[in-house]
């Protein structure tokens, strides 16, 4: 899950990303975000890889709300 904020000169900022269980556990964390206006935008992926070597699938988005950037916009869509 990756949250997003605004900052200076009205950038979109990501903030780094948390892992995560589960798809709920993103979903639910990604909508509390948003309901507390803590952030601009979230975003819920998941992707298969392996960390040890650097190689990752592309992510998969399992939520988006708000502000994000336009490639996560276009893998939503």
């Amino acid at each position: 899950m990756q949250s997003f904020e605004i900052g200076k000169r009205g950038v979109l900022i990501a903030d780094p990303a948390v892992e995560v269980q589960s798809q709920e556990q993103a979903t639910r964390m990604s909508q509390r975000l948003m309901e507390r206006k803590r952030k601009v935008g979230v975003v819920a992926f998941s992707r298969e890889g392996d960390p040890a070597l650097g190689e990752f699938e592309e992510a998969q988005i399992i939520f988006a709300s708000g502000q994000v950037p336009a490639e996560v916009e276009d893998m939503a869509a």
